[in-house]
């Protein structure tokens, strides 16, 4: 078993393989460490060991309690999507089993407003849509309203489209 550094507020999130993984690559797990690290836990070698990606990609550390990931299958891609502690969406992600990790500044890139900055307040959800592949990340920002970003590929590639 990995020893693990100290968890932040519980915050944990698991990735989803779909039916174009198969077989499925081990599963990983994440969470948000004590001074704001975001962690991937994974199985290597039949042990589990973990890489903190903040520290990998140059990310931003985030606020307690928020993180979410998903998989996008079109360009089989791993992303983990989390608010920061200066109430920005960030997103790390890599082609699934290669490095390095890469992140992009989600609330800049769209222009969008920052997150809610109360500790307590925070909120985040990710999904993927399977009729169109859009991927989609959702906060609330911190005029209280649920904001929606789009895109088809990573947000470097494409442009953001905010929904209120």
């Amino acid at each position: 078993m990995a020893r693990l550094p100290p968890q932040n507020e519980r915050a944990c999130h698991s990735f989803f393989w779909g039916p174009n993984f198969l077989p499925l690559p081990p599963i990983p797990l994440g969470y948000i460490g004590g001074l704001g690290e975001v962690y991937e836990l994974y199985q290597s070698g039949g042990k589990w060991v973990y890489d903190e990606l903040t520290e990998i990609s140059g990310a931003h550390h985030a606020q307690k309690g928020a993180i979410t990931s998903w998989v996008s299958s079109t360009d089989s891609v791993q992303h983990v999507a989390y608010i920061g502690g200066d109430a920005h969406v960030y997103e790390i992600y890599k082609p699934v089993g290669q490095q390095p990790w890469h992140y992009d500044d989600l609330t800049q890139i769209s222009r969008a407003p920052p997150c809610s900055r109360w500790q307590g307040d925070v909120a985040i959800t990710s999904w993927v849509s399977s009729t169109d592949n859009l991927q989609d990340v959702a906060y609330i920002g911190d005029d209280g309203h649920v904001y929606e970003k789009e895109s088809s590929e990573r947000p470097h590639r494409t442009e953001k489209r905010i929904q209120i």
